[in-house]
């Protein structure tokens, strides 16, 4: 360091060593600037590419001065091309753990071409964007398949609303699971039916890594009767359907004691039934029960129908019928306990 020691030359000296010492304030940071630098790594996902059929992942790391944050709020917006696996929406927001990272939802690619997701990142009320970019692949799926794992032939009770609900899985051809495909449930319009927890006749999700898909919130109408389920899946062009058989059943099932014997013109025929409940299978005492019969029969004092109270064990029986008529002898039956009826049918 040069250093005047007269007259001017020493003001002169002073005044450039003065300067630079300035300039190397305004040139480096002071130490608390430096830890205050806020930062997201877009780099962690960066570059990939997805395959339609396959979840796809996204992830940023929060840092401020170099240190992760936990708890930074982190929204990810997807292109078109793209949803997320559990809504198909395609924004979602998620906080950084401990290591300072974000990891958006299950990502589904439900179209090829390039994949842009934006990410924006806040930390004590400043926000940064960044850009993940990715490109959805094209993958020939040849077909699908749409195998039923749970619900199919279920017994639905309307007495206390409580159904199966069905799962499917999607597969290719060669039994591999796929996923995002977009699975449609559709129960029947009127009828044996029911709503979704959407309180819709229709429910849609998307499959998940395993090809799985579930209905959920399934709740009976009503009406008893056979309730058939048509089931669509649909992904990159590519579609399968299928149908899922249940009934609903209840309150009360009616059922023959014994099995139904030959009714011979001159002798009198026996028809005796058992009224339980249709969920816990308990009998049901003091139901009343309608017998009516067709015309080619009659009870012993000639009338057509009678009622009679079940006992203790949930049991009926008619009185003496007389066939007057060859064919077919079905007894309708009619199970009212209070305002709840079932229906049935003795042969």
């Amino acid at each position: 360091m040069a250093v005047f020691k007269s007259g001017s030359r020493t003001v002169q000296g002073l005044a450039v060593l003065t300067s630079c010492a300035l300039l190397w304030q305004y040139t480096t940071p002071p130490a608390s600037a430096q830890n205050t630098v806020f930062r997201v790594d877009a780099s962690l996902d960066q570059d990939k590419t997805n395959d339609i059929g396959r979840i796809a992942s996204a992830r940023v790391k929060v840092t401020v001065g170099g240190q992760p944050v936990t708890g930074a709020v982190v929204v990810f917006h997807l292109d078109d091309n793209g949803v997320f696996q559990k809504d198909s929406s395609r924004q979602a927001a998620v906080e950084t753990d401990v290591n300072g990272q974000a990891a958006a939802p299950g990502i589904c690619p439900i179209e090829s071409g390039d994949f842009s997701i934006s990410v924006t990142a806040t930390v004590n009320g400043e926000s940064k964007p960044v850009t993940i970019g990715q490109h959805n692949q094209d993958r020939p799926l040849g077909r699908l398949n749409i195998g039923v794992l749970a619900g199919d032939h279920a017994k639905n009770y309307t007495k206390s609303q409580r159904a199966a609900e069905p799962i499917v899985q999607v597969t290719e051809a060669d039994g591999s699971p796929v996923a995002c495909a977009l699975v449609r449930f559709q129960l029947p319009e009127t009828g044996a039916s029911g709503a979704f927890e959407n309180g819709q006749k229709a429910f849609e999700i998307r499959t998940d890594a395993e090809g799985k898909a579930k209905a959920a919130g399934l709740h009976p109408n009503n009406q008893q009767g056979a309730l058939v389920i048509t089931v669509n899946a649909a992904l990159s062009g590519v579609s399968a359907i299928r149908e899922i058989n249940q009934e609903n059943v209840g309150p009360y099932a009616i059922e023959t004691v014994a099995e139904p014997t030959e009714a011979r013109l001159g002798r009198v025929a026996v028809a005796k039934v058992r009224v339980t409940d249709a969920e816990a299978g308990s009998p049901i005492p003091h139901a009343t029960v309608t017998f009516a019969l067709p015309p080619n029969a009659v009870f012993l004092d000639e009338s057509p129908n009678a009622e009679i109270q079940t006992d203790e064990n949930g049991q009926a029986e008619a009185p003496p019928v007389c066939p007057v008529g060859a064919g077919d002898l079905r007894i309708a039956l009619t199970a009212r306990v209070g305002n709840e009826s079932a229906t049935g049918t003795v042969e």
